[in-house]
């Protein structure tokens, strides 16, 4: 057993300096840069040219770069450089480990194995707050220390069983992409037609499109009786798709009675016990499903809104987000707690219950089309879609009976590619249970 302190000649932080975009200054990895124990080179941050530690934080060949700090589970990542000498430099919140003997992958693997995470934990659960492991606590990590050519022998099995896994995980990635696209495909199909074609021959009388959207019309001016004078719909764009003869085109506007959004005000930052009311977070409505556990809890009564509470069914619809991302939507299938909209979350109130159809329009790639073209705002990370553009998105739509048979044949393909899914995650967990299986038997003097 060999302490860290012993077996280095240098452990260091880097840079405090301020970063930027501007790739003229000099490359900085940061935490996010230690992928799976290796190094990513993507996603930079630049110094300044002039700063004046360059010299002193320009990593070698051979070093360890260290995560020391993040929640308990990032401490610890730990990756070797194997760039060119004095092309990167590092944050402040890695530290840099340059041995004078033994072999880094030695270390390193050591460092992101069970026995290594063990010790992190150890030490970040001796603190309060944030998890941090200093350089004079890593200086005094012992780790089992064999003759560096055994050190070297063992390295280059576990590299050689972890490119098998890499392989395996390639694979597996490839098809969940594979996956996705095909996921697109059938909305596609589902929102110009081609999926219910063989439908419509079968049911040549079905009432055409045309008249569900003046029953709609009707429906919407009965129900905007009492609300001051009737407002028209937005005047309807038109869409460069080959559509059925019986379909038409309308707009979000014309099939809706309302847009309902929240308040925005200062919450405990947790989710909501059964008693308590929480207010939604757009991430909530990011990913493809209704997740109540991204919401804060209100702490004051006087801002609690019935009008603004969320029941299943409804068709929920971000107004921010990053530009890949705003307008993502989604219908709450179910719901055990007490929550309300806020400012960036919208609720739409369809009528006809079209909520379905028109989900798998805004998720298509031809509806994101719609509604990226329509965000605004400077910011990169940061896009706003404003309630009367929501309103202006042209709508394909179909007659009310063929749009329950796309509902059916969507739902169908949709669940099998979930499952396929779910199958590919749990392969991809299990080939990295396996990357810690090796470690430990490497660790142990069995491998």
């Amino acid at each position: 057993m060999r302490r860290i302190g012993d077996i280095a000649e240098l452990v260091r932080y880097g840079s405090s300096a301020k970063t930027s975009e501007n790739a003229d200054g000099i490359p900085v990895l940061r935490m996010g840069n230690i992928v799976n124990g290796a190094l990513d080179f993507t996603n930079l941050k630049y110094l300044p040219v002039d700063h004046h530690e360059f010299p002193q934080l320009f990593l070698e060949p051979a070093d360890l770069l260290f995560n020391r700090t993040n929640s308990a589970e990032l401490v610890g990542k730990t990756a070797v450089y194997r760039g060119k000498p004095e092309s990167f430099s590092f944050a402040s919140y890695l530290i840099q480990v340059r041995l004078r003997e033994g072999v880094p992958e030695w270390v390193a693997y050591y460092l992101n194995s069970p026995f290594g995470r063990a010790w992190i934990k150890t030490v970040v659960s001796q603190q309060v707050g944030q998890a941090n492991v200093n350089g004079s606590k890593l200086k005094e990590l012992e780790i089992p220390f064999p003759p560096v050519e055994e050190q070297r022998r063992i390295v280059a099995r576990i590299e050689e069983l972890f490119s098998r896994l890499d392989v395996g995980v390639a694979a597996l990635r490839h098809a969940k992409a594979q996956l996705q696209r095909y996921r697109q495909s059938v909305l596609a199909a589902a929102v110009t037609g081609q999926l219910t074609q063989a439908w419509r021959e079968q049911h040549p009388d079905t009432e055409p499109a045309s008249e569900l959207l003046e029953r709609i019309l009707d429906q919407r001016r009965e129900i905007w009786n009492g609300r001051g004078k009737y407002k028209e719909p937005e005047a309807t764009e038109g869409l460069d798709l080959n559509l059925p003869s019986t379909w038409t085109v309308t707009n979000i506007d014309s099939v809706i009675s309302a847009i309902e959004a929240g308040k925005n005000f200062k919450c405990e930052e947790r989710p909501p016990t059964a008693d308590e009311t929480g207010l939604v977070k757009i991430s909530a409505v990011t990913w493809g499903k209704f997740d109540e556990l991204e919401s804060k809890t209100v702490t004051r009564r006087d801002q609690i809104r019935d009008e603004h509470i969320i029941h299943p069914g409804d068709f929920l619809l971000s107004r921010a987000n990053t530009l890949e991302l705003v307008g993502a939507p989604v219908i709450v299938e179910q719901i055990n707690r007490r929550l309300m909209l806020s400012d960036k979350v919208l609720r739409f109130r369809f009528i006809e219950r079209l909520e379905r159809f028109a989900l798998y329009w805004l998720r298509s790639k031809l509806g994101r089309k719609e509604i990226e073209s329509r965000a605004t705002g400077n910011q990169l990370s940061m896009r706003n879609i404003a309630q009367a553009s929501l309103r202006a998105i042209p709508l394909p739509l179909p007659p009310l009976a063929e749009q329950h048979q796309i509902v059916a044949e969507v739902e169908a393909r949709t669940t099998a590619i979930d499952h396929l899914e779910a199958e590919l995650d749990r392969q991809i967990t299990r080939a990295n249970r396996l990357r810690q299986s090796t470690l430990y038997v490497a660790f142990v003097g069995e491998l």
